[in-house]
């Protein structure tokens, strides 16, 4: 779920940041995240990694873009943008639907 060869965690530390800038989170998962953004997510132990990966999965479930549904998402701040977006797009489909607008 959170698996990519070029990036392991695939912008895990990013995403969780963000979120939790947002103040997205409460509970264990706010202490999970505080830890993986001071000491990466290698510092996770198997039970929490599997609490940051239901959430990484329900999160990406509810934030599917309209238009690729997920095929144009490249890294987990992708998922926040298309919760962000106003037409629920990701953000290349954003960018072709104003390119598309503007020709």
């Amino acid at each position: 779920m959170m698996d990519n060869d070029a990036d392991p965690d695939n912008g895990l530390v990013e995403f969780l940041s963000r979120l939790s800038a947002r103040e997205e989170f409460d509970g264990a998962l706010s202490g999970i995240t505080r830890q993986v953004i001071a000491q990466g997510p290698k510092s996770m132990t198997d039970s929490q990694r599997r609490v940051v990966e239901k959430f990484v999965g329900h999160y990406k479930d509810r934030n599917q873009c309209e238009k690729c549904q997920g095929g144009n998402i490249s890294t987990l701040t992708d998922y926040i943008e298309v919760a962000d977006n106003e037409y629920g797009l990701c953000p290349m489909c954003e960018y072709d639907r104003i390119k598309i607008m503007r020709d």
